[in-house]
């Protein structure tokens, strides 16, 4: 991204500007420019396969999404990087204030984190994918033939992919388990979904990768064997 572009970006979005770009900078995030890819690497699977590492490390789940999305919109990002960049696309402020305010996401301050995440998930339009944001995970989510389904980017290999939200006896049961929903919280916790296609078209989340973005000679290991 160039510096006008930022400039523009700063012009048009100054919170989210202060907030990620600047915030980025401030703490010595390098910028990873990105080329892109033929339409045939942008396919669900192939962006998966690009994306996916058996790794829980805390906040890798955000970057790896993100990582996902623009590789989806056409973007050769890796998202492998760890320590502050990670921490900071991990955090919900961005996500769903900043970020959602930029691309009109929805956003719900809820005490009730699962009750949030089925209204959000019943936003959803077949055929679009969004970023779901919610208790202590983020993930691509999507409605599928009928079914709410997550996109698994952090276990092993054969366990990756898509998977419908049946951890029990109904969708709860996965926000729970999966998102770590809480079913009441003392503070308002705010619950985030973002349509993926507007967050592509986004200029600001094209330079906001650039943060993410690992060159394959500063890929870094996480929990689990995988790396990061």
């Amino acid at each position: 991204m160039t510096d006008d572009e930022r400039a523009a970006i700063k012009a048009a979005y100054p919170e989210f500007y202060e907030h990620v770009y600047q915030e980025a900078d401030d703490n010595n995030i390098y910028r990873q420019s990105f080329n892109t890819l033929a339409q045939e690497e942008c396919t669900s699977e192939k962006a998966t396969a690009a994306v996916r590492r058996e790794d829980r490390t805390k906040g890798s789940c955000a970057s790896a999404s993100y990582a996902y999305v623009g590789r989806r919109a056409g973007y050769d990002v890796l998202d492998f990087r760890g320590g502050y960049s990670q921490d900071l696309f991990s955090d919900d402020w961005v996500t769903s204030i900043y970020l959602a305010q930029c691309v009109d996401g929805e956003v719900i301050a809820a005490h009730n984190e699962v009750k949030a995440g089925e209204q959000l998930l019943s936003s959803m339009v077949k055929g679009k994918e969004y970023i779901l944001s919610i208790g202590s995970h983020t993930s691509v989510v999507r409605l599928f033939n009928g079914k709410y389904q997550y996109l698994e980017l952090q276990s092993k290999q054969e366990k990756c992919g898509w998977k419908d939200f049946i951890m029990g006896r109904d969708i709860s049961c996965t926000l729970i388990r999966r998102f770590n929903c809480k079913l009441y919280n003392r503070y308002l916790y705010n619950c985030a979904l973002l349509d993926t296609e507007k967050l592509s078209k986004f200029d600001g989340f094209k330079g906001m990768l650039e943060y993410i973005n690992t060159s394959q000679s500063k890929k870094r290991a996480g929990k689990g064997g995988g790396i990061k």
